[in-house]
């Protein structure tokens, strides 16, 4: 490979500083830790959900909504204080069959948008309405607020699902 000198480091450094390279983020490390790392689940209760709902006509984004479950905790209190991301998406049950479903997430009051997915239901010709989503979301920063729009080819259909999300230390 030759002679490694300070200018040809100089560069490298450069380089890096102009791709927006972190080492803390960017590193065989940082991997590692990304693939093993412990997971969480919102909502923790058995009996909880996070209910989605459709916009209105058919094939309409509803308005952008904070993530909240069932039992009414909201999922931006789990990221006070800790930067994260969603893992998994676990779709629990729908109103309507047999149609198409487009989630998106997205945080703060821009929505940026960190996750899209796409969907089916049904129990004829489609997935069942039970279906996991991996999910390699773009990070939720620390002490943001989360929210999701919807939209189905249903008219106002409803999705109840949960998250399996974990934390950057």
């Amino acid at each position: 490979m030759g002679i490694v000198s300070i200018d040809n480091l100089n560069n490298i450094e450069s380089r890096n500083e102009s791709i927006n390279y972190d080492r803390n983020r960017d590193s065989l490390e940082s991997t590692g830790v990304e693939f093993h790392h412990e997971s969480y689940l919102f909502p923790e209760g058995s009996n909880d959900f996070i209910k989605f709902y459709a916009g209105s006509p058919n094939n309409s984004f509803c308005n952008w909504t904070q993530v909240v479950s069932n039992s009414g905790v909201y999922y931006s209190d789990k990221f006070v204080g800790k930067e994260g991301h969603i893992s998994g998406l676990m779709i629990e049950d729908v109103e309507a069959e047999d149609v198409r479903y487009v989630v998106e997430f997205g945080y703060g009051i821009a929505h940026t948008i960190i996750s899209r997915h796409r969907f089916m239901s049904g129990a004829t010709k489609k997935l069942s309405a039970i279906q996991q989503i991996r999910v390699r979301s773009s990070d939720i920063p620390a002490n943001s607020t989360l929210y999701y729009r919807m939209k189905c080819e249903n008219d106002s259909s409803w999705c109840e699902a949960s998250f399996r999300y974990h934390y950057h230390d």
